[in-house]
């Protein structure tokens, strides 16, 4: 059995009271062997008669409390476990180091029965660590060049042991020289046409190196080329549309005073302005000599300005009694293709009516 323990407080403060106790039976169970009677008691407390006075006046000396000695019995002896190792060595071999670890059964580590630590570290694996031996050398992979030297890896393992340590010094790894033979002088065939002459008039041309390689002695350069041709579709055009010098007289007469322009006129052969080879203007205007006018030549410019009106009225007249009817054809587009066949467009406007009526048929408005 344990000692007795109070468990609360008295049941009155003087006069006599009572007070539970308990105790356990440690190592067995309470009512058997070793641990007979009971697990609690009821005991007298407050004893003393009450004179309804004050603790430590007449009538009352002394305290209100005291301490007495309690579970008076020697502790039980423990006995420690086996000791259990925790992980694994911290080496293979050489030497190394282990914890283990070890329990305190019916006690307390530390105390009667159970002396010293709970964990201690042990040596381990110390036996000599062998020693390992290379594998032969094995490559990887292929030589960096066919001829003319190149270079290789090779690798090897280190069996029984650990690669840099006793046994197996060195790298796992190197780079060895390969095919460091001359490479053979190969010569080139002749060019020889690949396929057929393009929109863009260039073509491929393959060759090929006998008894070499590409690149290499005997063998220097490219094994194709692109070259220009003229063969096939990618003849000239013998129709090519191109300007006429611009050059000649004037094709208007500059006023005899005041300012005025000029212009002069080039031609398209083989074509219309606008299509490929004539593309701009036609015309070049330039500015006329400025000469002072007098009185009488102000006069007559103002009569020619007059009769310029009367006949742009006059035109417009006969126009509009003259109905719908097609202008003149704009410039060419700029062809599809710059050789082989292509195709150009132009379109022309409806005067004094609509496309669909009658002088202008629907249909009729591009070529």
């Amino acid at each position: 059995w344990s000692g007795w323990s109070n468990v609360g407080t008295c049941s009155a403060n003087c006069g006599g009271g009572t007070q539970q106790q308990t105790r356990t039976c440690n190592g067995g169970t309470a009512g058997s062997g070793g641990c007979p009677g009971l697990t609690t008691q009821s005991i007298s407390c407050n004893t003393r008669t009450c004179n309804g006075g004050t603790a430590g006046s007449g009538g009352c000396p002394g305290l209100t409390t005291q301490s007495i000695s309690c579970n008076v019995q020697a502790c039980p002896q423990g006995t420690w476990s086996g000791w259990s190792n925790v992980g694994t060595c911290s080496a293979n071999c050489g030497g190394g180091t282990q914890q283990q670890t070890r329990t305190c059964n019916g006690g307390t580590a530390g105390t009667g029965g159970c002396p010293g630590l709970t964990t201690q570290s042990i040596s381990c694996n110390s036996q000599s660590c062998s020693l390992g031996t290379w594998s032969e050398w094995s490559t990887v992979g292929t030589c960096s060049a066919n001829c003319g030297g190149g270079t290789q890896q090779q690798t090897r393992t280190c069996n029984g042991g650990t690669a840099g340590s006793g046994g197996c010094p060195g790298l796992t790894t190197q780079t060895i020289d390969c095919n460091v033979q001359a490479c053979p002088q190969g010569s080139w065939t002749t060019w020889t046409d690949s396929g057929t002459c393009s929109v863009t008039c260039m073509q491929q041309q393959t060759r090929t190196c006998t008894g070499g390689t590409p690149g290499q002695g005997g063998c220097p350069g490219s094994a194709t080329q692109s070259i220009s041709c003229t063969g096939g579709s990618c003849q000239p055009q013998s129709d090519c549309s191109t300007w006429s010098a611009l050059g000649g007289a004037w094709t208007q007469t500059c006023p005899t005073c005041g300012s005025g322009t000029r212009t002069k006129t080039r031609t398209c052969s083989n074509g219309s302005p606008g299509d490929p080879g004539c593309d701009g203007s036609a015309t070049m205007t330039g500015n006329c000599p400025d000469n002072p006018c007098s009185s009488k030549g102000l006069k007559y410019m103002l009569f020619c300005l007059m009769l310029c009106f009367l006949n742009c009225l006059m035109m417009t007249f006969i126009l509009c009694l003259a109905g719908p009817s097609w202008a003149d054809f704009g410039q060419w587009s700029t062809c599809t293709r710059s050789c082989d066949g292509g195709t150009r467009t132009r379109s022309r406007q409806c005067n004094n009516g609509a496309i669909g009526s009658t002088g202008c048929p629907s249909g009729g408005q591009s070529e």
